[in-house]
């Protein structure tokens, strides 16, 4: 009998708490701090947020996947969020980042195997289906 009513109690408890909502605020403010789930990079710059779940991805990466692409959303529309390109630490504005040719060259063959990975991944994944 002792086990039913501790049972009953956390069951009344859980319900008595309530489930937290986020505030939109909060959802933009934790997109710096996010991967995108397309390319598995940190989100830094141009991001979107799914209008139906809120996940952050790429603008670049939503646009080549089409969809959002969190397991059973596929939501096909997406939204800015107002302070997309803000960044965090006003000293960034100060830094510009001077890259050699090679450097350049090295980053955009890096993306490139990147978006060669995905690619294979997903069509081994779409072969399944």
């Amino acid at each position: 009998m002792d086990t039913v009513l501790e049972l009953h109690e956390a069951i009344t408890a859980t319900q008595s708490k309530g489930i937290e909502f986020v505030g939109e605020s909060t959802v933009e403010e934790a997109i710096h701090d996010a991967t995108c789930q397309v390319c598995g990079d940190g989100i830094h710059q141009n991001a979107v947020l799914c209008r139906r779940c809120h996940t952050p991805h790429h603008q670049e990466c939503w646009e080549y996947y089409g969809a959002c692409s969190t397991y059973g959303c596929r939501e096909t529309q997406y939204r800015i969020p107002h302070n997309r390109n803000a960044p965090r630490n006003p000293e960034i504005i100060a830094k510009p980042v001077i890259r050699s040719p090679e450097e350049i060259r090295q980053r955009e063959e890096d993306k490139r195997k990147k978006g060669d990975r995905y690619r294979r991944r997903e069509g081994r994944r779409r072969g399944r289906q």
